[in-house]
């Protein structure tokens, strides 16, 4: 809709990742950030709360918008969006945030609309 979207992945151990963010955090301008979960691997999910629980600690992010991907939506015993939401425990970390959770599917192509239209939102809203 007439803007452009750059983006940075940051995936890799938590370590790197983490300081990646840090660095981002303290010498680039943030529209959004944008976390991929793994829907369909739940063992996963302590891992992804450790990390958010990591990144909300750092002071120049907290009023930075979080969008929440629930990936692989389309697997067979995919967690829907409201576990994920109670699987992260997400009602005390992000209290206060900006945040929204998308049940996504790259195979399907669903929820990839709704994720541009919160990046538009923000955009055209927060700047």
């Amino acid at each position: 809709e007439g803007h452009e979207i750059e983006n940075i992945d940051v995936a890799g151990n938590d370590g790197l990742r983490m300081a990646i963010i840090q660095a981002l955090a303290n010498g680039i301008k943030l529209d959004a950030i944008i976390l991929v979960i793994d829907a369909a691997e739940p063992a996963r999910l302590p891992e992804s709360i450790d990390f958010m629980k990591e990144m909300f600690k750092i002071p120049q992010l907290a009023e930075i918008p979080i969008a929440i991907l629930a990936a692989k939506n389309d697997v067979p015993g995919a967690l829907a969006r409201d576990d994920i939401i109670a699987g992260l425990e997400l009602g005390a970390m992000i209290s206060g945030r900006r945040c929204t959770v998308i049940e996504i599917s790259s195979k399907t192509g669903r929820g990839i609309i709704d994720v541009l239209h919160f990046l538009d939102t923000i955009i055209l809203t927060y700047k």
